[in-house]
Order: C-alpha cells, then structure tokens, then sequence
C-alpha cells in the first residue's frame, strides 16, 4: 500500500511490524515450521526490498544500516526451518519461497542457486515421492506403477491430485510463484539439471522440460474444471482423491499470454488460458501466499486500457 498509494502511514505500519520480530534471538523449529517461516520470510523479504530501495517522505520512516543488519540476522536464524530439502510435496514450495526470498534480499547468489534447482528438480530431494519440484511433482509419467504397463505417449500428472485438490492446488500456484521470480532475475537453467545456467543450451525455467510446470497445471486445471482426465497409477496413489477444485493460474496465464505471446486456443495453453479468463475479475491468493493476483503479475502489455 506504501508503494501504490505514497501514504507513509503505511510504510510506518510495515517498518513496525518488521522491526518488532527484531526481538526474537533464538528459533525453535516445529513440525510445519517449513511453511510458517517459509511464508513469512517471503513476504517479509518483499516488503524489506520495498522499504530498502523507495525513498521515504522523511527521515523517521527510512530503511536504516540497522535495519539491514538486524533484518539479516533474522532472515540467517530462520534458515534452520527452511534448509532441508525433504518436506512434503508442496510443504517443499513453501520453504523455498523463504530460501528464494532471503538469498535474493541478502545477495546470497549460491543459496539463490539452490533454490532455483530445488525450484526444478531438486535433486537432494527424494526422486518422485514426496518431492515437490517441478520436474518431481508435475510428473512425467512413463509407466504404470501397478501394471507395470509402458505409457505411449506418456503424460504429465500433478502427484498431489492422489491426496486431495486443495493442496494440489499449492503445488500449481508457488512453483508458478517460484518460476515467475526466477524469470524476473533474468536466471536460465539448464534444460535437464534444472540448475541456473548461461550455456548455449540454458532455457527459461518456464519451458524446462518442454514446459512442464503448464502442463502439470494443464492437467491439474482441465479436472477442476470437469473435464475427463485419466489417472495413471504412480507409486504415490493409483486414483484421484477429492471433489474437483477450480483454479485459475494467473502468473502462468500472463506469461505465456502476454510475455510468450501464446495463441489462448493453443492445445498446450488452452484449459489454463480459459479457467483464468472466466475467472476475472479473479481473486485468487488466500492467507498463505500471495497466489496469482493480476496487480503482482500482470505485465505491462496485459493490462486492460
């Protein structure tokens, strides 16, 4: 609200709320502590850059060396709850919203690099299960885990659909979330490893393995909204649980609307292109992320005249 309206009441309500965690000088870690100090370190890393680098309407509101000081030491006694590598589908994408916030507000480019890859593939991570990674989570499916049976062609499946819609929901918004970030940092990845890359084969993290993450919400997008998809069985559940949930991707929808400029009829692109289109004026984000909310996410070229 600083940054829209100019008002500093609010840049002073955010200064205070930042300032008041400075009193916490230990950290102890708590079961779903990967995704309370995941969020939080996202967001509270995106209002500390706004602080930093607007300029404030008088001295008493400006982002001190103190600040910085003591908001780094902050960021470095959270990174115990967010280091590991392991979490639980998309338990894993909350904790690298913290991981990418920090190593970008502190300049960290190597733990910046870890988050990118856990962002991809992950490859600490267990491969497939519980991973919660692009390459991991929005699967690639080759063959049938009970049958054993080859898939030709093989299909993209987004592997929480086996435990529940709502949480597989997560999975499509903070990897788009994850992806959107990366892109903004002008980052390329290698097109197999998923690590940040300047080689001549280095791709954005959006069309990573053919584009992976869009298809995973493709198929996740195309059984909210009623239309038939068939489940292969995968070693984490041979059925899909729960009602059908509809999701409108807006952070995929503006980039390959408005930045790769896709037709919305493309086969690839079309069930994302119309959930978000019948969606507006859309809504999506809720309490713990910020979601795919147009006013973050909407390019310049894609805005309503």
């Amino acid at each position: 609200m600083w940054y829209v309206t100019g008002d500093e009441v609010y840049r002073l309500n955010a200064l205070k709320a930042i300032r008041n965690y400075y009193s916490i000088h230990t950290v102890r870690t708590h079961w779903d502590c990967q995704i309370r100090w995941g969020v939080a370190a996202y967001k509270f890393c995106f209002a500390a850059e706004v602080l930093r680098y607007s300029e404030p309407n008088n001295p008493q509101s400006a982002w001190t060396s103190e600040d910085q000081k003591k908001f780094s030491d902050l960021m470095e006694m959270g990174w115990v709850c967010i280091r590991g590598c392991g979490y639980w589908m998309n338990q894993h994408s909350f904790a690298t919203m913290g991981v990418m916030g920090m190593a970008i507000f502190l300049d960290d480019k190597e733990r910046y690099k870890q988050a990118v890859e856990r962002t991809t593939v992950n490859e600490a991570g267990q491969n497939g299960g519980r991973n919660g990674s692009i390459k991991w989570q929005m699967r690639l499916v080759t063959e049938n885990f009970q049958t054993k049976e080859k898939i030709d062609p093989p299909q993209v499946q987004l592997v929480e659909m086996m435990r529940d819609q709502a949480h597989a929901s997560i999975n499509a918004s903070l990897l788009s979330q994850l992806a959107e970030t990366i892109y903004n940092q002008c980052t390329k990845v290698d097109p197999v490893t998923g690590k940040a890359s300047n080689g001549d084969n280095a791709v954005d993290v959006y069309s990573f393995l053919d584009h992976r993450l869009l298809a995973g919400a493709d198929y996740f997008t195309r059984y909210g909204w009623g239309e038939k998809v068939n489940w292969i069985p995968i070693d984490m559940g041979d059925h899909i649980s729960g009602e059908p949930r509809k999701w409108s991707g807006g952070i995929l929808y503006n980039h390959y609307r408005f930045t790769k400029l896709w037709d919305p009829k493309d086969p690839r692109f079309r069930a994302v292109a119309h959930a978000y289109e019948q969606s507006l004026p859309e809504s999506d984000g809720g309490t713990d992320f910020y979601g795919n909310g147009t006013l973050l996410f909407t390019p310049e070229n894609g805005i309503m005249k």
